[in-house]
């Protein structure tokens, strides 16, 4: 059932056009990644597989990206799963960021900037204290707004609980609560504005 609930995804969760129009905001998306917890591996000689191993958790993980419109209730793009030990900017720097036209930003938290040479942050907004009250404002309430989506994934037992099953199966229970989470926004259960 999951897995049709997840094949949804190409209809809920697109890439809108109007991020690209040239004339539009510069601040399009707000991304993060989230973690959640799944049965760790056994292995004959280790006692963990530091790249499955969330640093959130204390446990075996997996990890999506998840990037919203910052301006409507609209999940935009889902990449994953990853191993929980991939940091987020590596994941964001595979894909995501080829997706985002030069002038245009996505609102992110600091761990985006943690890693790598500062000069590839130019399709990112991270927090910065340089920043007026009103866009520091702003910035931060997108972020809010983000973990509050993310939040509501977690009301899903199978997504807050240790997931048990084959963890490649992780992934359509994931997109299957995405779009529950997507059409309940759809039919009055919208994020609060930025």
């Amino acid at each position: 059932m999951a897995e049709m609930i997840g094949q949804l995804k190409v209809k809920k969760i697109v890439w809108d056009e109007s991020l690209d129009d040239p004339n539009g905001t510069v601040f399009i998306v707000s991304v993060d990644g989230t973690d959640f917890k799944v049965w760790e591996k056994k292995h004959p000689h280790f006692s963990i597989d530091k790249g499955q191993y969330s640093h959130k958790f204390n446990h075996g993980g997996l990890k999506y990206e998840i990037a919203m419109d910052v301006f409507r209730s609209q999940v935009v793009w889902v990449s994953g799963p990853h191993r929980a030990g991939k940091h987020d900017k590596t994941i964001f720097d595979e894909a995501l960021s080829r997706k985002i036209q030069t002038g245009k930003k996505a609102i992110t938290d600091r761990v985006y900037g943690s890693k790598g040479n500062p000069s590839t942050h130019a399709k990112l907004s991270l927090p910065n204290d340089m920043d007026s009250k009103v866009l520091a404002n702003f910035k931060a309430r997108a972020r809010c707004r983000h973990e509050t989506f993310n939040g509501r994934l977690k009301f899903f037992k199978a997504l807050s609980d240790t997931f048990h099953h084959n963890p490649d199966r992780h992934v359509h229970v994931f997109e299957a609560v995405c779009v529950i989470v997507q059409y309940q926004m759809d039919n009055g259960g919208k994020l609060f504005d930025v």
